[in-house]
């Protein structure tokens, strides 16, 4: 009966946690590019757009779309996963936006630490599926995002 007991008290604050963290979670990575943005590096149309994630885990996820090509941004309070994912994978060092970011080349991912919070920009297009070249267009993404944060 205590082991019951136990589970259910620890289910129910495992809730309110995440309950409490959804509540509080005040960026929406939707908010962070506008479609203007986009299309002057995808060079045509954003047809799609959308929040993916939204969650209690303070995580916001939106996907862009062009054609068949999308640009995920990211954002996450903490910087737990920026840690992790610098500490698994090498990423090339890439200065003067926020406070720490890395260019991963294979996951065409930028990943920067801003104050405790970690924002992501994630290009999944073809080589050639820019008009510039792909980590260009994430650190200036970047940039524009950062300047919507709120302090």
């Amino acid at each position: 009966m205590k082991l019951k007991t136990f589970i259910v008290f620890a289910v129910a604050l495992i809730l309110a946690a995440w309950q409490l963290s959804y509540a509080t979670m005040k960026v929406k990575a939707c908010d962070l590019l506008n479609n203007e943005e986009l299309e002057a590096f995808a060079g045509g149309k954003m047809w799609g757009r959308g929040e993916l994630l939204q969650h209690g885990g303070g995580i916001s996820e939106c996907m862009f779309q062009y054609e068949e090509n999308r640009i995920y941004v990211r954002y996450r309070t903490g910087i737990s996963w920026f840690e992790y994912v610098k500490k698994m994978d090498k990423g090339e060092a890439i200065s003067n936006i926020g406070d720490e970011a890395y260019w991963y080349s294979v996951s065409k991912s930028l990943i920067v630490r801003v104050k405790d919070n970690t924002l992501q920009i994630q290009m999944a297009f073809p080589p050639n599926g820019l008009k510039t070249n792909q980590k260009t267009a994430a650190i200036n993404l970047a940039k524009k995002a950062i300047t919507r944060l709120k302090p």
